[in-house]
């Protein structure tokens, strides 16, 4: 299950700017109608070369912030996914009407679930929604989390991957927040440049 940040910071530009940085030329400064205007349009393109640093930076340390909890969450995942298993099959071996039991099929069903829908997808909306907390709704409303020996086990790691759910989420809307503020930035540069009057 891939649930993280891309490993690349968003495509928002190539060398073009460093390239119109390194331009010189006599004619260069003749395109502009004015000498500010030849300065104003150096600037913004000196500001947009130092935000692409910025962004770049800012993109390796929340790609590093996601893996810890990618990480983590991994972790948590297995163990869950190995306990509702284990529930599973002590079920079968201790209850002979196990077929019948409701937990035992929703159980049995999230697993086959899992497999076929989470495992080596993006999907972690859906294996929140679809297995984790299924699971934790049933084994908290019919007390198993109290009486059977694996619920309470469940009941715990269940908790601690939605704890890993949430900080990735709003790990998430933080990053999202931050590149549409560059965005707008970068937006903002790009309207002033293409106002400059040039020849």
């Amino acid at each position: 299950m891939d649930n993280g940040v891309p490993t690349t910071a968003p495509k928002v530009l190539t060398n073009t700017y460093d390239r119109l940085y390194n331009l010189e030329s006599p004619l260069l400064f003749k395109t502009f109608e004015n000498s500010s205007d030849f300065n104003l349009a150096f600037s913004q393109i000196d500001f947009m070369k130092n935000l692409m640093i910025e962004v770049d930076n800012y993109h390796s340390i929340v790609v590093k912030r996601s893996d810890i909890f990618k990480s983590v969450f991994t972790e948590l995942d297995k163990k869950f996914m190995d306990k509702v298993i284990q529930f599973t099959e002590f079920e079968k071996n201790n209850n002979p009407h196990y077929a019948q039991d409701p937990t035992y099929q929703l159980l049995n069903t999230k697993v086959s679930y899992y497999h076929q829908n989470i495992v080596g997808k993006r999907a972690l909306v859906d294996y929140y929604k679809s297995v984790i907390r299924p699971i934790q709704t049933q084994i908290v409303s019919t007390n198993l989390f109290r009486t059977h020996p694996i619920g309470r086990e469940i009941s715990i790691l269940g908790r601690d991957i939605s704890h890993q759910y949430n900080h990735l989420r709003i790990l998430y809307v933080e990053i999202r927040q931050q590149y549409r503020y560059f965005t707008q930035v970068l937006n903002r540069t790009i309207s002033k440049l293409e106002s400059l009057n040039t020849e």
